[in-house]
């Protein structure tokens, strides 16, 4: 597929789970891939798939809580490609902790990945795509911005309901410079993340508990968030912006 020829993307965690198949997806239709990751093991494996398809990719390792980082990330994509047509900001954590048990810590550092750093991403991308009066920027929320979800999350649930807000704000900043903005809030998506700090069995109870409270009785895959996330970045959502999109399963949970 030809989708996506001649756009340069940059995919903030993109050497893992749905940032890797986000990239892996716009690259089989032929976008060329900037992948942002704050650990660079990952992205080896992602480039050299991309690579493998025939496709153009460079890495550039980077903390998105650190504004040089993101400032280096954004200049080597000019030097690289010249131009930024699209920017999926994926990166992003959790860390699970009671509310009141949540310290200092807990709190800071899920806002500085999931929010501090997709905002000031989204400034220097937004800073590129300007000046070619041409953009298309689509942020990773989640199904925790829209609803109570399990105890535990409180900060994680916080920062994405921000994204959201943001997503919304930033579009209409952006819209005269025909630059899009939107969302996509995935429900439980199968990855590596699922599993971070939590014992088998508490990945299991949630697990099932996602499953049930989907009225198509199954979990997320990859691929279904990399869909949606393929679409905003298309021509084909070009009268869409400030939109969040849940791909959730239909949470009957939220009804």
């Amino acid at each position: 597929m030809d989708r996506f020829t001649g756009k340069i993307a940059v995919v903030t965690g993109g050497g893992q789970g749905i940032g890797a198949e986000i990239a892996l997806s716009l690259a089989r239709q032929e976008a060329s891939i900037v992948l942002a990751n704050r650990k660079p093991e990952g992205m080896a494996k992602v480039k050299e798939e991309i690579m493998r398809l025939g496709g153009k990719c460079i890495s550039v390792p980077t903390d998105i809580t650190i504004k040089r980082d993101i400032d280096r990330l954004f200049e080597a994509t000019l030097k690289e490609y010249g131009r930024l047509d699209i920017l999926v900001n994926n990166a992003g954590t959790i860390r699970p902790a009671l509310f009141d048990e949540m310290d200092e810590e807990d709190w800071d550092f899920i806002q500085r990945v999931d929010l501090k750093g997709l905002a000031f991403c989204t400034q220097a991308a937004s800073a590129i795509m300007k000046k070619q009066k041409y953009g298309k920027i689509i942020n990773i929320s989640s199904m925790s911005a829209l609803g109570v979800y399990m105890p535990g999350f409180a900060s994680y649930s916080a920062a994405k309901a921000a994204v959201n807000s943001f997503t919304q704000t930033s579009a209409r900043e952006l819209g005269s410079w025909n630059i899009n903005v939107n969302a996509v809030a995935p429900g439980e998506i199968l990855t590596d993340l699922t599993y971070k700090d939590q014992t088998k069995e508490e990945v299991e109870v949630k697990l099932q508990r996602s499953t049930d409270m989907t009225m198509l009785k199954r979990l997320g895959q990859v691929a279904d968030v990399a869909n949606a996330v393929c679409f905003f970045a298309s021509d084909e959502s070009s009268f869409i912006t400030g939109t969040v999109l849940s791909v959730d399963g239909g949470r009957i949970d939220r009804m």
